[in-house]
């Protein structure tokens, strides 16, 4: 290398980038189910969505692709070589496409990047398959050298864009009886509800990235606060999932194994780091009003992005503008109403007396009968459309055959679909490749069809939870059959002798129909589709959890659990489809995130509402600004210059000012894997307690949380599942208890741990409050031997208002004052559900009983002095 300056060969070097042509959730199911249809080859107003981010990449400099396939790889390999200009040997930027099967999330992908050794660049580009842009990418990619050159530690820049604030109002002062009403950016997708922390002063330096929709409050380390002279919280930006990255990048993947998700997990844990020399830099590159760039994460952004594009936001890409190699085959001019229609290999043709309005396109060799209207429609190549059909807010794919009288709104129909006459579909609705829609037959809304078989169990589902994607296995809500084998038992064959000529026939040519698409041993859902319709309902799946087992089978109420669990993913499915209408979601949101933190006594209340005063200013751009009285912290609570615990225990300030031992040592156990000794743990927890001055107690406290952040709760998670993942976690943590836990207080802590947690809120309150998850939970620390019946009885009596400890009786504690449980507060609510005062109650008699017992030995040794005397 000699002398010469290490950056001229870094420009030496070709430009990179890596595009993951898998986004890992499985918001497009159920059409990603088919192995031949992964979500980047989906078509976008007739172009396949791969080909808008390749063609991206190549205008902004990039002379070597790396594409990252998992599931479809086959399948996106074959698009590549066959149908995309730059797959040819000749091209200005060369592609390769990399197949990983074993790749189960992002992280992984990285990590095998970074194994392989072939990213050079620095930067490189990094971006998903299913971005949207017009973005010129060169000055961020300046201004990202730049920094690096300066500050080695720079490693990521991220591409945002202002979008403004979702918002939802539940009632209007002028009109008391006017619905609730909210609004969104059409680029949001309803799980996004983005935080983030600048420091505009620092070329926008990232401080903060929090993404969960149920969370009331965001974390900001008090140090930062003293290290960076402004911070903006700010919530009107979108995350474009664009990237500018060092090769650092992929190093720190490999260094911490556990990394699953780029934004949820890398970006979050980096931009907290306080620790200088450790730190990490990420920093935001703000787009220009006039520059557009989306993801499509669900089906409700793949509508709007799609209507954005005909609308000609993104110019220059635009359905006139094809990307390369597309010129040569088609060419699309638009026409009144906003309609491109395709116009080099044409053949298309459309009544006389029908109407079809834009934004909208018409593929080739279509036909479209009389007295037809056709609003905001897509349509593909080779489609058939019979007489007086209505279709709105619709995207129709390639070879999709519509008989008369039918009426389509706001759906998307995949290739070679069927309607036959008279049929209805509801908005929302995903018809998958090959399906049919028997004569006359409606279609609930939001109703998903497919030929595909389920995914397996073993197969990634969704890496988002808290971004509202699924984390489960598809499945099939076939009503019509019981047993397996859905052909033999589904209702149409129940009446087969009852069944005509032509209804044979039908099924028939379902049967061959279902052939053609590779999907076998199909269970239709005839009552959906109709008896002569071919597919079946899709609804996402619910974990099966393990019985739990426990003699007080009376609360295990699983049923129920998996039930609202089903309901909840329902829900989420709808949301993300096409003409939901997502008001009543905005408006529980904006409830849970303005509820008041009830962790506090009424003098502590007061001293918040003090402390809130002049604390915390909004401004009109959606922006937060904090003044000196402090910061927002996770949990839901505010952080008080105080060191001392309140009554309870829960609000816990380190000895030293501006220093939250609780959450520091939170952070260390988060980080802690259990492949490494659990000894090393408690060395850094030792150290970390003398050099704050902390307690024990507060180290018991903080590490039942991250233990119970760990267990990666979901919505809908019943006790039993709860328990098991509990138990399996304490076989590694239970010797790190048996060090800490010195006395009662610091088992009482773990307590106060779960019940802080349990009336915190969002997924893990929800889980934890809903009976009996608090009880077993008890319970299991119980029998796991990680607190004994004197700290919980203890506990129980702090709850009561009693001073009884741990042994005495519940007579005392009245004598006491006991009995006076504030039923108005989380903390008396989950006190006295019943599987908690049941197994209070059993606890109180076995201990009676042993002290009993031990009396009756004492009573007997003191005899046997006396008489000795």
């Amino acid at each position: 290398m000699g002398t010469s300056d290490p950056s001229d060969s870094k420009h030496e070097q070709k430009l990179q980038a890596v595009l993951l042509a898998d986004s890992f959730v499985s918001t497009f199911r159920p059409i990603t189910l088919d192995k031949s249809q992964p979500k980047m080859l989906c078509p976008l107003n007739n172009v396949t969505m791969l080909d808008y981010s390749i063609e991206f990449l190549a205008g902004a400099g990039i002379q070597e692709l790396f594409i990252f396939c998992v599931s479809g790889s086959d399948a996106i390999e074959q698009h590549v070589l066959t149908k995309s200009v730059y797959g040819a040997k000749n091209s200005r930027m060369k592609i390769q496409v990399m197949k990983d099967g074993s790749c189960e999330n992002a992280g992984d992908v990285m990590r095998a990047l970074d194994k392989r050794n072939i990213i050079q660049s620095d930067p490189f580009l990094l971006l998903t398959g299913d971005v949207i842009t017009n973005v010129d990418v060169v000055p961020a990619i300046a201004a990202h050298k730049a920094r690096k050159k300066k500050d080695n530690s720079a490693i990521m820049t991220m591409l945002f864009k202002k979008v403004g604030p979702w918002n939802a109002a539940t009632n209007d002062t002028s009109n008391p009886n006017a619905a609730p009403s909210s609004s969104s950016s059409p680029l949001r997708s309803t799980s996004d509800d983005l935080i983030v922390g600048l420091n505009p002063h620092d070329a926008n330096r990232l401080l903060l990235y929090d993404s969960n929709p149920k969370s009331n409050s965001c974390t900001v380390p008090c140090s930062f606060f003293a290290s960076n002279a402004q911070i903006d919280i700010r919530s009107d930006l979108l995350d474009t999932h664009i990237d500018i990255c060092s090769p650092d990048v992929l190093a720190r993947f490999s260094d911490e194994f556990d990394y699953r998700d780029i934004r949820r997990q890398f970006v979050v844990n980096s931009v907290c780091e306080e620790e200088e020399g450790l730190q990490n830099k990420i920093h935001v590159h703000l787009l220009e009003s006039q520059e557009y760039a989306a993801r499509i994460f669900d089906f409700t952004t793949y509508a709007n992005v799609s209507q954005d594009l005909l609308k000609r936001w993104v110019y220059p890409v635009v359905p006139d503008n094809l990307p390369s190699g597309y010129e040569k085959i088609y060419r699309y001019v638009m026409q009144r109403h906003g309609l491109y229609k395709e116009c080099k290999v044409g053949g298309s043709k459309i009544g006389r007396s029908s109407v079809v309005k834009g934004p909208g396109m018409v593929g080739s060799c279509c036909f479209i009968g009389e007295g037809c209207r056709i609003e905001s429609t897509i349509i593909g190549n080779n489609v058939n459309i019979s007489n007086t059909v209505t279709i709105t807010n619709s995207h129709i794919w390639e070879n999709v055959t519509i008989a008369e009288n039918t009426t389509i709104h706001s759906s998307i129909l995949c290739q070679n679909v069927t309607i036959k006459k008279g049929a209805t579909i509801g908005k929302g609705c995903i018809i998958g490749k090959g399906c049919i829609i028997g004569e006359g037959m409606i279609v609930p809304d939001f109703t998903r069809l497919t030929l595909c078989k389920d995914i397996k169990d073993d197969e990634f589902g969704s890496d988002d939870e808290g971004f509202g994607s699924f984390d489960d296995s598809s499945s099939s809500s076939s009503s019509s059959s019981d047993d397996d084998d859905g052909s033999s038992s589904s209702g149409a064959s129940d009446s087969s002798d009852d069944e005509d000529e032509s209804d044979d026939a039908n099924h028939n040519q379902n049967k061959a129909a279902a052939a053609t698409t590779n999907a076998t041993d199909i269970d239709t859902d005839y009552h959906v589709v109709g008896k002569d319709g071919l597919g079946r309902v899709w609804i996402p799946r619910v974990d099966s959890e393990d019985d739990y087992d426990d003699d007080d089978s009376d609360y295990d109420d699983d049923e129920d659990a998996k039930e609202k669990a089903l309901a909840a993913v329902i829900e989420t499915m709808k949301s993300q489809s096409i003409g939901y209408d997502a008001t009543d979601m905005y408006v529980e949101r904006m409830k849970i995130q303005e509820e008041d933190d009830d962790l506090f006594s009424e003098d502590e209340k007061e001293d918040d509402d003090e402390f809130n005063n002049g604390a915390v200013d909004h401004d009109d751009a959606g922006a937060l600004s904090f003044g000196e009285g402090g910061v927002i912290s996770g949990g839901g609570e505010r952080v008080h210059h105080s060191s001392n615990f309140d009554e309870d225990g829960m609000l816990v300030i380190g000895r030293q000012k501006n220093v939250n031992v609780v959450q520091d040592l939170k952070a260390l156990c988060l980080e802690h894997e259990t492949t490494s000794p659990i000894e090393n743990l408690a060395i850094e927890i030792n150290s970390y307690k003398f050099s704050q001055n902390a307690s024990y107690s507060d180290c018991s406290m903080a590490t039942m949380l991250a233990i119970l952040e760990k267990l990666d709760i979901k919505e809908g998670m019943t006790a039993t599942k709860l328990v098991s993942l509990l138990k399996g976690e304490l076989q590694h943590w239970k010797p790190l208890f048996n060090k800490i836990c010195r006395g009662l207080d610091e088992e009482k802590c773990v307590i106060l741990a779960v019940e802080r947690l349990a009336c915190g809120g969002g997924v893990i309150g929800d889980v934890l409050s809903k009976a009996p998850s608090f009880r077993f939970v008890l319970q299991t620390l119980h029998d796991e031997e990680v607190l004994n019946e004197d700290a919980i009885l203890s506990w129980a009596a702090d709850r009561r208002g009693g001073s009884n400890g741990g042994g005495g009786s519940e007579d005392e504690d009245d004598e006491e004052g006991g009995d006076v449980v504030d039923l108005d507060t989380p903390q008396g609510k989950l006190f006295m559900q019943k599987p908690t005062q049941d197994f209070l109650e059993w606890l109180q008699e076995e201990s009676e009983s042993e002290s009993g017992s031990d009396d009756d030995d004492s009573g007997s040794d003191d005899g046997s002095d006396e008489d000795s005397d």
